[in-house]
């Protein structure tokens, strides 16, 4: 073989592998190019930055939320993140803001990136250590302990046990857990302040046991039902005596005036009286036994609020955060 055809063998060999290589590369950087938005794409964002920032600008967080969440879903750049984050976080939805930021920082950076970039990833960072210190955390155990056996919710979306266990970062506000096992259900209520840290156990130790017991169905009537009985008694009885010795002292008044009038006895006159007296003092009796009942009724609970606030069950506790927890069986 001559040294010719050697070279030219050399030659085509080196021509396919850098034809290869390219192939290779080039099917590398084409689905870079292809998620890359395009300039239609880059200006609807850009309308849609000044969107957002316009609606947050007159408090309509909602709309900025979705102006933001739209350029951000075309862009995924810092600048997008940065503004969705913020939106997030003023809206108090502080677990998805700092679930933005967390994105934020994870984009790659480019060192010929505009300054606007840079900008916002630093803000990013602030913004997280802020959201850290805001965020508060609750903690749901479960007595005895058995995550595989029992299914916990958190405002009505299921959590993993072993993870709620461990805590969760929840957003400020009101929470209600809900734990089942062996048909048996349980649930609390919480509320955390920014900032706070609560924790609440499921205790499961005893069959049929409630923390928190619902009142008997079949209560004994309290005191103040035979009380309220007995005034409204009391008032009808005292206004009708107190109303027919006032007919009768009438009537024995006009009978002495047609008898023995102007020179009636001492002992009429005084028996007349004594009517009268009795009929004053049975009828104010009767009126504030009456006005008694009357408050007693509109004061005491009615019996299906003591029924509700018995299944209530409430209790209070100080966390070992400044949030306060509310906790009680419903």
């Amino acid at each position: 073989m001559s040294t010719l055809a050697v070279r030219r063998g050399s030659s085509w060999k080196r021509v396919l592998q850098v034809a290869v290589a390219a192939l290779f590369f080039g099917g590398l950087a084409t689905p870079a190019l292809a998620d890359a938005p395009d300039e239609a794409a880059k200006e609807r964002a850009r309308e849609l930055m000044a969107k957002g920032r316009q609606a947050r600008a007159g408090a309509d967080l909602a709309a900025a939320l979705r102006s933001f969440s739209e350029a951000d879903a075309i862009m995924r750049v810092p600048t997008t993140g940065l503004e969705l984050a913020k939106t997030l976080r003023d809206l108090g939805r502080l677990v998805e803001a700092a679930a933005a930021v967390e994105r934020v920082e994870a984009l790659p950076e480019n060192a010929a990136e505009p300054e606007v970039f840079a900008s916002a990833r630093r803000a990013a960072k602030d913004m997280k250590l802020e959201l850290e210190a805001r965020i508060p955390s609750l903690r749901v155990t479960c007595s005895p302990s058995d995550a595989s056996a029992t299914r916990v919710t958190l405002d009505g979306k299921p959590v993993d046990a072993a993870q709620a266990a461990l805590g969760l970062r929840v957003d400020p506000g009101r929470h209600v857990t809900t734990a089942a096992r062996s048909g048996a259900v349980q649930q609390r209520v919480v509320q955390l302040a920014e900032s706070g840290a609560a924790d609440v156990v499921f205790d499961f130790g005893v069959p049929g046991d409630d923390a928190f017991p619902r009142s008997a169905p079949n209560a004994k009537t309290p005191t103040s039902t035979y009380v309220l009985y007995g005034l409204t008694g009391l008032a009808v009885a005292g206004v009708g005596t107190g109303v027919g010795l006032a007919v009768w002292s009438n009537q024995r008044e006009k009978q002495l005036e047609r008898g023995c009038a102007p020179r009636c006895g001492a002992e009429q006159v005084t028996n007349l009286r004594i009517g009268y007296v009795a009929a004053n003092v049975t009828t104010a009796l009767g009126v504030a036994s009456g006005v008694a009942a009357l408050t007693l009724y509109f004061v005491r609970p009615s019996p299906r609020a003591r029924q509700r606030d018995s299944a209530r069950a409430i209790t209070l506790s100080a966390g070992p955060g400044p949030g306060v927890n509310v906790m009680g069986s419903f």
